[in-house]
């Protein structure tokens, strides 16, 4: 078992990432090294006759997240009383809360899952709409700023796991996107 990244994936493309129909054409270092990382875990696999679970996580959420990932800067800002500097909010991606990330591994080990497997809730969600739903947990509307941070140019309006590999291991998410944020939210509340 092994870990990925969507980074590994062309951002080029429709948006809607399948392990085995999607190009594999990273845009970033961080997604040449886990491809290559891959190349290499699956060469040794193969020369030894192993198999070889490689795990591609999208946008995983909740406790310990680095500050400077969005819903940690957006909780951090708002729980000081300070701006929430944005993107527009637009682009659309797949979020995961951290222990439905887990469980996915875990569950991958426990099938002895051999492959690539995409780790997503599957569904596209507006990053406004995660923005927006934090800010109204904490009545702090008037603290968002959107629109006063630029998009990156390679930064894709659309990126979502097909996770139906995923699926049909068994694995189902626990976390609703609100449930998952509240959870987050919790957190990231007793740290600030």
């Amino acid at each position: 078992m092994l870990v990925g990244s969507c980074a590994e994936y062309d951002w080029s493309g429709e948006g809607i990432c399948q392990e085995y129909a999607t190009p594999l054409n990273p845009a970033t270092p961080y997604g040449r090294c886990k491809n290559a990382t891959r190349e290499l875990a699956e060469l040794f696999a193969q020369l030894h006759g192993l198999p070889v679970a490689w795990a591609r996580i999208f946008h995983a959420y909740g406790p310990f997240e680095a500050p400077g990932r969005l819903v940690p800067a957006v909780l951090g800002a708002l729980l000081k009383g300070e701006p929430a500097r944005c993107s527009h909010g637009e682009q659309l991606r797949d979020l995961l809360h951290v222990a439905d990330v887990a469980a996915a591994l875990v569950q991958l080990i426990n099938v002895k899952a051999d492959g690539a497997f995409n780790i997503g809730g599957g569904q596209p969600i507006r990053l406004r709409e995660v923005i927006e739903y934090l800010a109204r947990q904490l009545n702090a509307e008037h603290l968002v700023q959107f629109g006063v941070i630029p998009v990156a140019a390679n930064d894709p309006p659309l990126l979502v796991a097909d996770n139906q590999r995923l699926l049909a291991t068994g694995w189902q998410p626990r976390f609703d996107l609100h449930s998952g944020l509240d959870d987050a939210l919790a957190w990231w509340r007793g740290t600030i």
